[in-house]
C-alpha cells in the first residue's frame, strides 16, 4: 500500500500531513507567544504606567496573537486542492474570523478612550 497515494482531490497524504503540522504548530506558537508577551510586554507596560487597564492589555495581547492560527489555517488550506465550494467556504470562514478578531482588537483599544470621554462628559453635566 502506497502511503503517499493521491486522493480524489489530487492531494497526497504528505500534503495533508504538512497542512495539519502547520496548523498544530501555529497553535503552540500562539500560546507561546501569548505567554511571552504577557510576561514581558504587559508587565513592563504596567510597571511604567499605571494608566493601562490590566485586563484590557491582556485581552489585547491575546487577541493579537489569535491572528497567528487564523493565518496558519489559511496557509494550510492553500496547500491543499479542494472543491471550489469547500474552498470558498473555508476562505469565507477565515475572512470572517479574522474580521471578528480585528473588530475585537479595535473595540479593546477604544474602550479606555470611551471610558475617559464618558467620565469627562458626566463631570461636565454634573457641574
Amino acid at each position: 500500500m502506497d502511503f503517499l497515494c493521491t486522493t480524489k482531490y489530487g492531494n497526497t497524504a504528505e500534503a495533508y500531513l504538512i497542512s495539519i503540522a502547520i496548523f498544530v504548530t501555529s497553535l503552540f506558537v500562539w500560546r507561546g507567544s501569548y505567554t511571552i508577551l504577557r510576561k514581558t510586554l504587559c508587565e513592563w507596560a504596567l510597571n511604567i504606567q499605571n494608566t493601562f487597564d490590566k485586563h484590557c492589555l491582556y485581552r489585547l495581547t491575546n487577541l493579537s496573537t489569535l491572528l497567528i492560527p487564523i493565518a496558519a489555517f489559511y496557509l494550510a488550506k492553500r496547500r491543499l486542492f479542494l472543491e471550489i465550494e469547500l474552498s470558498t467556504w473555508f476562505n469565507i470562514a477565515t475572512l470572517i474570523s479574522s474580521q471578528i478578531v480585528l473588530l475585537l482588537i479595535l473595540a479593546n483599544v477604544l474602550e479606555p478612550l470611551a471610558e475617559v470621554t464618558l467620565i469627562r462628559s458626566l463631570r461636565d453635566v454634573h457641574r
